[in-house]
């Protein structure tokens, strides 16, 4: 709906205006004149932080603490590297932070689940009807499985049916 489509668009503004102010300050602090390039180690760099933080591959969890304590753990791993004149390639770090981020997703995905609490109760039908309504679902077990459908094809005409592989089938000759 309307509320929907409210946030959705906020949320790109936001993420906007946040790349932005990224950009801005990659470019104040490089010391240097920005040269444009693919981006291939910033974007690795940015999904293996992320993915590290707690964010599931999935898209369905991720805390902002975790991301934040990921962010700050590379930034100052990749600070200390250049002050220790460590010679790593950002790509390689990228790489090994997807594969720990990862390793973080599938382990998010095992234990990150909510505990189970009751279940619920069936639903009830009436009193009234003679049996109750078929569940939306396969059992698995094949004498209760009902098909409402045959998987034989239906006979095919053939008398006065041309060669299907004869050269004059569209109606025109061969020169």
């Amino acid at each position: 709906g309307g509320l929907a489509a409210a946030r959705s668009g906020l949320a790109l503004v936001a993420s906007t205006v946040l790349a932005v102010g990224g950009g801005v300050l990659l470019a104040a602090g490089g010391g240097g004149p920005v040269a444009p390039t693919t981006g291939v180690e910033l974007t690795g760099l940015a999904v293996g932080a992320a993915l590290l933080g707690g964010t599931s591959a999935f898209g369905r969890r991720g805390g902002v603490f975790g991301t934040l304590l990921a962010v700050v753990a590379v930034t100052l791993f990749l600070r200390y590297a250049e002050v220790s004149d460590w010679r790593i390639a950002d790509v390689a770090v990228a790489a090994v932070l997807v594969a720990g981020g990862l390793g973080v997703t599938r382990l998010v995905e095992r234990f990150g689940r909510p505990a189970s609490g009751p279940r619920p109760l069936p639903v009830e039908w009436s009193t009234t009807d003679a049996e109750p309504p078929a569940p939306a679902w396969s059992t698995g077990r094949q004498e209760e499985r009902q098909e409402s459908w045959s998987s034989a094809l239906p006979a095919q005409p053939t008398a006065g049916r041309a060669d299907p592989w004869d050269a004059d089938r569209w109606g025109g000759s061969r020169r």
